[in-house]
């Protein structure tokens, strides 16, 4: 997971104060969205297709937002490894085991190093993770980031002329 900071200058910090927390947050949603939005077209191009489900399934969610932050998440529709959509986001991103699942019985102490050593000591197959989307992410921070700040002093600039 990433994330993408934003610190504006004095005049921005200023104009927030007067807007009140609600309006603040809303300029930041729309300036965090604009830029989410270059991440998502570079997680759908880095994405494997098969049948494009995957690809269709990536999308921008509004997160929380609390006093000091705003959150924007880019990535498959509804949860990692949740039926639906592309259940299989999860595997294809981080990586799988083939084969019958290991019980915790069988491994004793059950922590990730213990579960694949178990696993590979069993004969699983693992198949790695592409990792599309922190590709994507990694690839396109930057750009992202200019393009939610120019967003942000656009809706200030438009605000104050208004």
């Amino acid at each position: 997971m990433g994330y993408i900071s934003i610190n504006g200058a004095a005049e921005l910090e200023k104009k927030f104060k007067e807007m009140g927390r609600k309006g603040a947050t809303n300029y930041a949603r729309t300036a965090l969205r604009a830029g989410a939005k270059v991440i998502l077209g570079a997680a759908r191009s880095s994405a494997p297709e098969k049948s494009g489900l995957l690809k269709r399934s990536i999308s921008i969610k509004m997160g929380k937002s609390t006093k000091d932050s705003v959150t924007v998440k880019v990535g498959p529709r509804r949860r990692w490894f949740k039926k639906n959509n592309a259940f299989y986001a999860g595997w294809v991103e981080f990586g799988h085991f083939l084969g019958r699942r290991i019980r915790k019985k069988q491994i004793g102490k059950h922590d990730n190093a213990s579960y694949e050593a178990a696993s590979r000591a069993a004969g699983r197959g693992f198949v790695p993770g592409q990792h599309y989307m922190e590709k994507a992410y990694s690839s396109s921070k930057s750009q992202a980031e200019a393009v939610a700040a120019d967003a942000m002093m656009e809706l200030v600039h438009k605000d104050v002329q208004d």
